[in-house]
């Protein structure tokens, strides 16, 4: 960064940026890492939220597990929301609902006799939030894990098979700090026991302490069976010090080689401390004596084993069975129909309940009907069922699909936008989706992309969004298209409709630069709040991709100078500072090819080699058409337009002074003023909107096609030339 220094003014010399909230936290997490000794780029995070009993019971019923997942993610997200119902289900569906309700921090209760017995699950002060991993990744975590430790052993298996010389010792698992000195201290009695060799202590990575013979002077010649016989003649003696001075958990005979890398180990029951401990005070482990009955005497579990005990077992399960069996499709209106029979209420208990609850002031409250007249009168039970149906009726229903390893079912809202319509259009040249288009009632559908499939109209403007989850239902993925007029809490009803669909991947309302870049978050809020939209779909256990594809090559070229700061009509242009930052951009066919060649993808490996969705899941998809500064745009512009350096009217601007003017004119309501707030914080020397630069990008495992700049840029010409409106 340069100084800025003149003769009246120190410059930057001796200025310091301020640490904020973020950096704060970003040095506390340093500052731990090193405390802990871990590396935070080899650092994984396995961490299973859930109990081994929920994730097996997940994997017996995988479809049906994760559509209440899907509730309970949806449930936990909704703040006003404090209980949640389940219709009647078998006992066994149950235990896993009360499984999933432990994990999540959630109260549960069975309620109700068969067959009408069903879970209810509450919010309670210990509940926090949603578990960040869904069962599914946990499941797939658990499977890695024992897919590592089949490999371990089948490792330490080969390496016990080497028939290498064992050339020290392995102690696994040592004592909180234990250092090199004090381990040599303690065995220094058996280390001068044998006079011909010393011993090299060393700290492995896996935390292991290996202990290596070696010849005690260069001169002396000690070959590899007598350096094996000597460990094997001080085993004894450095185990007992290892167990009574506590120095680790195991110890046992190893082979290293000049790397200190494990070549042969030694059993480990071989040097385990506690079958050590029984050998050398020479006591055998405790003998387990089984009491003797008395030829003739009766166990007391023969007595309640009696037959009479047996029937009763019998009758019992198959009144269950029977119970469980019958599950009404209508089980509110089957309760309401068993309570009127009990009672001899006659048909008109509905209307009754109805006529008192609408002369209520607390009309569907629980605590009305539970007042009425008591606890044993027809209306008080009938009302309490009535407000059960009201709360059930209310919630939609669940439909989760059974998808296949490849995106077939592909849903797109805004797919008569600039950017949707490519979407469509490239996806549909694939022929591997069918693409449909989520229309509301007015949308001309003329201008939607010849092959698309249209939904229902689609009412967004409804709280639940009730008909947008009906047209969701079945869909692979979700395509999000919003305009910045778009209301604000739109993007978040559509990723719950989604998620209440089954949808189980969702492209966010995200396109543009880096806005996962932490300095661009804290400068810039749309970008901070994209990524609060990405977290929103990760939250509630669907999966995000989100384009990182840079700003639109010729929107921005096109619509006028507080973008690129260029007028092309006018051949004038605003050069930011000395104009050669380069910044990654994306022209809308690059785009719709990107997401094509992406959703065409397996969804998990098939092949040993290769890519797949898997890959990108909850996180960005960087791809670009150029990585280009405005001195290769208005260079670019020359040559389409057939324009010299004379032809145009160039003044410079420093970004810092644009981005402030353009956050003044924002306060005035000006909304140019967000254009240029946002495009000159891209083009900050610093380098954020570089982001082929600094992570790199997917255009070649994509085998995305190199674009010509001149034809994009005659493209925007043309934009311009026709009278082009962003708004038309």
């Amino acid at each position: 960064m340069k100084c800025n220094a003149s003769k009246n003014s120190e410059g930057n010399s001796k200025k310091s940026l301020s640490c904020d909230d973020e950096c704060a936290r970003l040095e506390r997490n340093r500052k731990l890492a090193l405390a802990l000794n871990i590396d935070p780029e080899a650092h994984k995070d396995d961490h299973i939220p859930y109990s081994s009993d929920t994730l097996k019971m997940f994997r017996e019923s995988v479809k049906w597990s994760q559509e209440q997942e899907r509730e309970f993610r949806v449930f936990a997200a909704d703040e006003a929301e404090k209980r949640l119902r389940f219709k009647p289900m078998p006992s066994h569906q149950r235990a896993f609902l009360h499984a999933l309700a432990q994990d999540f921090g959630l109260d549960s209760e069975s309620m109700d006799p068969e067959p009408h017995r069903h879970v209810a699950v509450f919010k309670t002060p210990r509940f926090v939030m949603a578990p960040m991993k869904t069962l599914q990744e946990c499941v797939r975590i658990r499977l890695n894990a024992e897919a590592a430790a089949a490999s371990l052993l089948e490792d330490q298996r080969r390496l016990r098979s080497n028939n290498e010389a064992f050339n020290g010792f392995l102690l696994k698992h040592p004592r909180f700090g234990l250092t090199i000195e004090e381990l040599r201290s303690e065995l220094s009695p058996q280390f001068q026991s044998t006079p011909g060799l010393a011993f090299d202590i060393s700290f492995l990575p896996s935390e292991e302490i290996v202990i290596k013979a070696k010849p005690a002077t260069p001169s002396t010649n000690v070959s590899a069976s007598s350096v094996e016989a000597a460990l094997k003649a001080m085993k004894p003696s450095v185990l007992a010090t290892i167990s009574t001075k506590r120095l680790a958990e195991t110890c046992q005979m190893c082979s290293s080689d000049a790397s200190l890398n494990i070549v042969r180990r030694g059993f480990e029951d071989e040097g385990a401390i506690d079958g050590w401990s029984r050998v050398a005070a020479k006591a055998a482990a405790p003998r387990s004596v089984t009491p003797q009955r008395g030829v003739g005497e009766k166990s007391v579990y023969t007595v309640l084993g009696s037959k009479l005990k047996d029937a009763k077992r019998k009758k019992e399960e198959l009144e269950k069975a029977k119970a469980e069996e019958f599950l009404a499709d209508d089980w509110e209106e089957e309760a309401r129909r068993e309570e009127m029979e009990a009672f001899g209420t006659g048909k008109n208990i509905a209307d009754t309940v109805e006529e008192e609850a609408a002369r209520s002031e607390l009309l569907g409250s629980e605590s009305y009907f539970l007042c009425l007249f008591g606890p044993y009168n027809p209306i008080v039970i009938s009302a309490f069922a009535f407000s059960i149906r009201v709360v059930l009726n209310t919630r939609n229903s669940t439909t989760a699909m059974s998808q296949p390893n490849h995106i077939e079912k592909v849903a797109i809202i805004g797919a008569t936008g600039h950017i949707g319509k490519c979407f469509a259009e490239e996806l549909l040249k694939t022929g591997k989706h069918t693409v449909t288009a989520l229309i509301r009632p007015d949308t001309n559908l003329s201008s939607l992309p010849a092959g698309i499939q249209q939904s229902s109209p689609v009412n967004f403007a409804d709280p639940n969004q009730e008909s947008l989850t009906a047209a969701l239902a079945g869909q692979h993925f979700l395509i999000i298209t919003l305009s910045l007029a778009a209301p604000p809490d739109l993007h978040s009803a559509i990723v719950r409709a989604a998620v209440r669909a089954g949808v189980r991947w969702i492209m966010p309302n995200v396109y543009g630069p880096d806005v996962f870049d932490q300095a661009l978050q804290r400068d810039v809020e749309v970008f901070a709040k994209a990524v609060r939209q990405c977290e929103e779909i990760e939250r509630l256990g669907a999966s995000y991709v989100a384009c990182v594809c840079g700003f639109w090559y010729e929107w921005s070229l096109a619509i006028g100078e507080p973008w690129f700061g260029f007028d092309a009509e006018a051949r004038r242009v605003t050069v930011f500072d000395e104009g050669e930052v380069k910044v990654g951009v994306s022209t809308w066919g690059q785009c719709g090819r990107a997401v094509a060649r992406l959703l065409s993808l397996p969804i998990e490996m098939e092949e040993k080699e290769g890519v797949c969705l898997e890959r990108w899941r909850n996180k960005g998809f960087y791809f670009r058409s150029f990585r280009v500064s405005q001195r290769d745009m208005l260079e670019s512009l020359k040559r389409v337009t057939g324009t010299g350096e004379g032809d145009w009217e160039v003044r410079r601007q420093g970004t810092v002074e644009r981005r402030r003017e353009g956050e003044e004119e924002l306060a005035r309501g000006e909304m140019t003023g967000f254009a240029k707030m946002m495009y000159s914080r891209v083009f900050f020397k610093s380098g954020e909107g570089d982001f082929e630069g600094r992570k790199g990008v997917s255009n070649g495992v994509l085998g995305l096609p190199e674009e010509s700049l001149d034809e994009a840029t005659k493209r925007a010409v043309q934009m311009v030339e026709s009278g082009w409106s962003p708004s038309g």
